[in-house]
């Protein structure tokens, strides 16, 4: 006899994120990536020692219009460059609040690779 599944109660709330090789920043970002207290950075996946690489970094991508624009003043600021600017242009104008940058990260087309 089969027994039906029983459904959780619990529900979660989940977010987008875009997940994105390394390869389409520039050496400069990938060296910013990985300084914590880089504007919106909110984590580091698995670093493994303070300092040292990591599985991915995460940033929020601000999708209020205003703040949007206050983030990208500060991430020019940073140092960020224009390449990593514009990453952030399409997931804002797509809705997507978070990215993931790593090496293993996922394909994007469209984009310039940088070989670093």
């Amino acid at each position: 006899m089969k027994t039906k599944k029983k459904r959780s109660a619990i529900k979660v709330e989940t977010y987008l994120i875009a997940d994105i090789s390394t390869k389409y920043i520039t050496a400069r970002d990938g060296e910013l990536i990985g300084d914590r207290s880089a504007p919106d950075h909110v984590a580091s996946v698995d670093p493994l020692v303070e300092g040292g690489q990591s599985q991915g970094d995460i940033f929020a991508v601000q999708l209020e219009p205003a703040i949007f624009r206050e983030q990208v003043g500060r991430l020019q600021k940073f140092g960020f460059s224009q390449q990593f600017i514009k990453i952030f242009r399409h997931l804002h104008k797509e809705g997507i609040p978070y990215v993931r940058f790593d090496a293993d990260g996922g394909e994007v087309t469209g984009l310039p690779i940088f070989d670093w």
